[in-house]
């Protein structure tokens, strides 16, 4: 018998296994019950670009992911630009850029049922940046990434914003 092993699941799971859990958690306290909030953040970040997986009803929990390949013209990145407003950077930056060949960005979404008709809402985001060797073909070296918070922070403001709306256009 002979085993079929799918590179892309053997990535992920090596991703997964570095990932850095975000420091800058985002947190708030929603006036709309969880079922709403939770629409909202699935309509949010499939805007963004984010896949998002099932959501788990019972833990109030849901999970979203986007991949991002790192282009290079001139010898200069295409995310570079973007990673620096997303993550935390420090004096070594430059380098670990320059060597990515690709990027994916977790968001992971927990809502609470605070008090009635009120949801608390914690944001967490992991960057995983992946490294390749052997003219991008090797297999990937994790880089974790931490998150600056700028990702937990839009996604908040932009629940807070559709469920505003949505309150607009009942009334």
């Amino acid at each position: 018998m002979v085993k079929v092993v799918r590179p892309g699941l053997a990535i992920l799971a090596l991703l997964a296994a570095v990932a850095v859990p975000s420091a800058a958690a985002e947190s708030a306290v929603l006036d709309a019950p969880p079922d709403l909030v939770r629409k909202a953040a699935i309509s949010s970040l499939e805007k963004e670009g984010f896949k998002v997986s099932g959501p788990r009803r019972s833990t109030g929990e849901l999970t979203a992911r986007r991949a991002r390949p790192v282009k290079y013209t001139d010898g200069k990145s295409d995310a570079e630009a973007e990673l620096q407003r997303i993550a935390k950077v420090d004096p070594m930056w430059q380098a670990d850029v320059s060597s990515l060949s690709e990027y994916y960005v977790t968001m992971t979404v927990a809502t609470h049922d605070v008090d009635s008709g009120k949801t608390r809402i914690d944001v967490s985001a992991q960057i995983t940046g992946a490294r390749r060797s052997r003219g991008r073909r090797g297999r990937p070296v994790p880089v974790p990434i931490p998150s600056s918070g700028v990702l937990e922070k839009e996604l908040v403001g932009d629940i807070q914003n559709r469920l505003a709306s949505a309150g607009d256009s009942s009334s």
